[in-house]
């Protein structure tokens, strides 16, 4: 009907339904016309990006944002939620990372699969996104990613595979070609959704991304998003009378529409009990708190409240909450650090401009200040859909601001906020480091908890932050304006490729400190033999031997020894996250099948265990 709604059709009691962005909040456009989001949007709670809510590595937590989203869309009229994203991460310069969960295909399908289940769990539909190997944004209409059959069903395949199990309403495949063909038009990549997959829920095409609504169709795309109008008709008709395109291909797609259409739309109107903004408020401070992580702290972290405490930095008044582009909220409220750092210390002061900062106004502050807090970033334009970035490296003006500080950076706490990968410069000089993200509208509350030691830090990176750009495999495939694009560095994505290789990091996947210590002990299995379609338990005793209560993200990895094919060293086959008190033992159990030892194998087209010792 428009950009954002389907016809309703009343003469057969067929509904119109909404769409709206969403994986971190609504974007309901006011404006049925607009898709770049140019106009206002209704105001919404912004969550923390997925490129900080995946740090959590908690299902639970993804499960009450994707409910809490469905409640939000009730309220707003929004029948299906565009998200959530999942596509791999597969160079830190992609320009659409802030949207995505993780380099590594578990997490990304287990946060998913999670979320799609708290928000269908309210009769609201997902829409998971982008159908697939749309890892970056330059020439996103125009490049074919040459991916071979092994790496794209273990890396960038198997993500979706996995949020699929919570049976999503629709799955949207994305703008880019795969191995020559648009993914919309398809039939190999349909054909294994529908048939191996089981999929049935309704295929719908990126906004705009339709080239061949014809061979769309015959392929098993269902919804054309928005509609080209009456061209494609016209051509959808002359097809079906020349036979080039079947009755049978063009029913499917109206029975998948038709299932949707029904499935999303309410019995009956929704009306609000009472107002939920303070719930959905505090479910966005969990998630910051749950997910920032402690990278680095040498002593300095938690500060006490009688500390005499600088706090430095443009993005202090001017935070980065969120990216730009299809995913941009109007925030219901924001809470600012400026606003709450009296409810911490009155020993506190703010130097509001860091320009006069490398002037040399503030020399005698610096001096006599305990510890410095220093709140850096990128900036929107660096992050955001429809370009990717063209450097690891913080903008010149904060770097210049760092080199300054260098004799104080021992007792200075860096806080990133970016919604991925960047290079501090002088990394190891600072005393203390947190990586907050793009930590949405109650993140400043987070933060400060977790600063002041009411909360102890328990994220940890879903994605590798290597020493340099030309670390990443990846990286002499990625950049430029080329069509074709080839994914040559295959399954060694992310820290398959650092552990394997032994390339040191600046922080590894996975890694995150606490103020509390971990302890690992008893880890053991239940069997030491393993056949086809027979399960492992694995088990492990993790004890607190540190100060205080604190969680835990425990992580099991699977390496094979003296593989005949090749292979990442390690691969994350599992993962629990566990709140353990302090002095007490928290035993974590895994059970998984057999299944989880497997590799692709291309000439059989399958999956296949090798024998052997693991």
């Amino acid at each position: 009907k428009n950009v954002w709604e389907t016809y309703s059709i009343n003469r057969l009691n067929i509904p119109s339904i909404f769409m709206a962005d969403g994986p971190h909040g609504l974007r309901r456009q006011v404006d049925t016309s607009d898709n770049l989001g140019i106009n206002q949007s209704l105001p919404a709670t912004l969550y923390p990006s997925s490129a900080l809510s995946a740090c959590s590595f908690d299902e639970d937590l993804m499960f009450e944002l994707g409910r809490h989203l469905a409640l939000e869309a009730k309220e707003q009229g929004v029948n299906l939620v565009l998200g959530p994203g999942i596509n791999t991460k597969r160079h830190p310069l992609g320009g659409r990372n802030f949207e995505y969960f993780s380099e590594d295909p578990l997490v990304s399908g287990r946060l998913a699969k999670a979320w799609i289940k708290g928000l269908e769990s309210e009769g609201i539909g997902a829409c998971v996104k982008h159908f697939t190997c749309n890892n970056q944004e330059t020439n996103r209409f125009l490049m074919n990613s040459l991916v071979d059959e092994r790496t794209l069903n273990e890396i960038y395949l198997r993500p979706f595979k996995i949020a699929l199990e919570a049976n999503p309403s629709s799955l949207m495949t994305s703008y880019n070609r795969l191995n020559g063909l648009y993914v919309h038009s398809s039939l190999e990549l349909i054909k294994k959704l529908r048939d191996e997959w089981g999929y049935q829920g309704c295929l719908i095409s990126d906004w705009g991304a339709v080239d061949d609504r014809v061979a769309s169709l015959e392929a098993g795309l269902n919804l054309e998003m928005p509609s080209s109008g009456d061209y494609y008709q016209e051509k959808i008709k002359q097809a079906l009378k020349q036979k080039t395109l079947s009755l049978r291909s063009l029913d499917e797609a109206v029975n998948h529409v038709l299932d949707l259409v029904f499935k999303v739309t309410p019995k009956k109107p929704y009306k609000p009990k009472e107002k939920s903004n303070a719930l959905f408020h505090d479910l966005a401070y969990r998630i910051a708190a749950e997910s920032m992580v402690l990278l680095q702290n040498n002593h300095v972290l938690p500060l006490a409240p009688e500390e005499k405490v600088l706090l430095i930095g443009d993005m202090v008044k001017n935070p980065r909450l969120q990216g730009g582009g299809s995913s941009h909220i109007i925030p219901q409220k924001v809470d600012f650090l400026l606003d709450l750092i009296a409810n911490y210390s009155s020993n506190i002061t703010y130097l509001d401009n860091e320009t006069d900062v490398l002037k040399g106004k503030y020399q005698t502050e610096l001096d006599q200040a305990e510890k410095i807090i220093l709140v850096l970033g990128l900036n929107e334009e660096d992050e955001t859909e429809g370009m990717d970035r063209s450097t690891l490296d913080l903008p010149l003006k904060q770097q210049k601001l760092v080199d300054y500080l260098s004799p104080f950076l021992r007792k200075t706490v860096l806080v990133l906020m970016s919604g991925s990968v960047v290079k501090i410069p002088k990394r190891e000089s600072f005393g203390a480091a947190v990586f907050a993200g793009l930590m949405g509208q109650a993140g400043a509350g987070a933060l400060l908890d977790i600063l002041y030691g009411k909360v102890n830090p328990s994220g940890k990176l879903t994605e590798t932050f290597a020493h340099h750009l030309e670390d990443y495999p990846s990286t002499p495939f990625f950049l430029g304006q080329k069509e074709n694009v080839p994914y040559a560095e295959g399954i060694f994505v992310g820290y398959r490729y650092f552990v394997t290789k032994g390339i040191d990091v600046a922080y590894p996947f996975g890694y995150g400190l606490s103020y509390t210590n971990f302890s690992y002990q008893a880890i053991k299995g239940n069997r030491s033999t393993l056949t086809d379609n027979s399960y492992l338990k694995v088990s492990v005793r993790v004890a607190n031997i540190g100060p205080c209560a604190g969680k835990e993200t425990v992580q099991l990895y699977l390496r094979k020894v003296n593989p005949q094919t090749l292979r990442p060293s390690k691969i994350l086959i599992d993962f629990q996250k566990v709140l353990i008190p302090q002095g007490k033992i928290s035993e974590v159990q895994f059970n998984f099948p057999s299944s989880a030892f497997a590799i692709y194998d291309a000439y059989s087209h399958s999956y296949k265990i090798e024998p052997g010792e693991y």
